[in-house]
């Protein structure tokens, strides 16, 4: 999963986990399947469309570099990816994780033995945590990364240096640090200015002001429930 599929996911991970600290209740989350699907489908579409391939299970592998994978590193629920993406690669990454005898292998016995580097990559990468190992081989020029989990993306150093978020303040939360836009154009530098609008906050603004209703119209829309600043029946937790 990824990008808006895996937000949803967590943030309604997070309600969920609040109403259980406050009621003993569990709760179902309903995460539709198509849209994970539709957010990691698309090579799989090329390659039936152009070549008429038929997809197959390959996890974390690559269907021409070997080895490739998520290895787990030092901690928990730590790891950090690594491609071994041509012969140079390779002979790098046996040389870095202390399995020089095997640096001579060719992609075909690589991927022959793709299960049994794994076990020698991992028995390398636990000894490291996820931006150690990484550094490390990228050092040696190996195509390697930290995989970053949601409470450490915030502070990657890669991703600050290229300015990928930015911090706004909000009237009823603490600061947080929200995506910044993706797109650096020669000609224009988006960059979000405020926080999201609040529930009615702008319906003053709308209705007497652009739409030029009365404020006694206002009035009578809050008084019947039509509009308001809050949902109905809204409630902490």
């Amino acid at each position: 999963m990824c990008g808006d599929v895996t937000r949803r996911l967590r943030e309604a991970t997070f309600q969920a986990l609040i109403a259980r600290r406050r009621t003993g209740q569990g709760a179902w989350i309903d995460l539709a399947q198509r849209e994970t699907m539709a957010q990691m489908i698309g090579p799989a579409f090329a390659a039936a469309s152009l070549r008429g391939e038929a997809p197959v299970h390959r996890g974390n592998r690559h269907p021409r570099f070997a080895p490739q994978g998520v290895y787990a590193c030092a901690g928990q629920d730590q790891w950090v990816a690594i491609s071994a993406r041509d012969d140079g690669e390779w002979r790098a990454l046996a040389q870095a994780i202390g399995a020089g005898e095997l640096a001579g292998l060719a992609l075909a016995e690589r991927r022959a033995r793709h299960d049994e580097l794994d076990r020698k990559i991992e028995t390398w990468s636990r000894r490291f945590l996820p931006r150690e190992a990484a550094e490390a081989l990228q050092r040696a020029g190996v195509c390697a990364g930290a995989v970053v989990d949601c409470s450490a993306i915030h502070q990657d150093p890669q991703l600050a240096a290229r300015g990928a978020w930015v911090e706004l303040p909000h009237p009823k939360s603490k600061t947080w640090k929200q995506p910044a836009s993706a797109w650096r154009l020669v000609e224009a530098n988006p960059r979000l200015r405020r926080h999201a609008p609040l529930f009615g906050e702008h319906n003053r603004e709308i209705l007497c002001g652009l739409l030029g209703h009365p404020e006694r119209e206002l009035a009578e829309l809050e008084a019947a429930g039509i509009i308001g600043d809050a949902p109905i029946g809204a409630r902490e937790g």
